[in-house]
């Protein structure tokens, strides 16, 4: 028995059918059945078994398409997770840490801070000779004053202090 006989057993109409051709119903002519009903229900249940198995190769075509993508997107992961721990191992050198006034601190920020009281003790020096400059009641001429910058720089990194006998004011 083919499974088009078998599913034609299983439906409504197979009891009236069988009623009424008996067990002739089946009877072939090569490939054709005799009955007319049941050759139009083969060709039905042929062209519908057709299209369902159509139907699964397009689905196990795009099931074969979905599981290279995704194996190409475990390849892509992965390749990407080796990246990242390369970069982690990279980066987890320690780094310098120096113990300075009771607080950690990394070796940048420890040059960043050295820079800050360099800048500071350049502007104290600054005002410093703002304020000698008025003490002194200098008057600088244009013409003297580059002369009276670099004599002053001088006497400022030998140490000395600025007094009006020290230094000759006006060249």
């Amino acid at each position: 028995m083919s499974d088009f006989e078998k599913w034609f057993e299983d439906q409504d109409f197979y009891a009236n059918m069988r009623f009424i051709y008996g067990d002739k119903l089946f009877d072939k002519d090569g490939d054709v059945y005799r009955v007319l009903p049941v050759h139009i229900a083969f060709e039905s249940w042929f062209a519908s078994a057709c299209t369902s198995i159509d139907h699964i190769h397009r689905l196990q075509r795009e099931r074969d398409q979905l599981k290279t993508q995704l194996n190409n997107m475990e390849a892509c992961y992965i390749e990407k997770k080796k990246e990242l721990e390369e970069l982690q191992t990279e980066n987890t050198e320690p780094q310098e840490v120096v113990l300075r006034d009771g607080a950690l601190a990394t070796k940048a920020q420890l040059e960043r801070n050295e820079w800050q009281e360099v800048v500071k003790s350049q502007q104290k020096t600054i005002e410093n000779l703002s304020v000698r400059h008025e003490v002194l009641n200098i008057q600088v001429y244009p013409a003297h004053q580059l002369k009276l910058t670099e004599k002053v720089s001088k006497e400022i990194s030998r140490g000395s202090r600025l007094t009006k006998h020290r230094i000759d004011l006006r060249g």
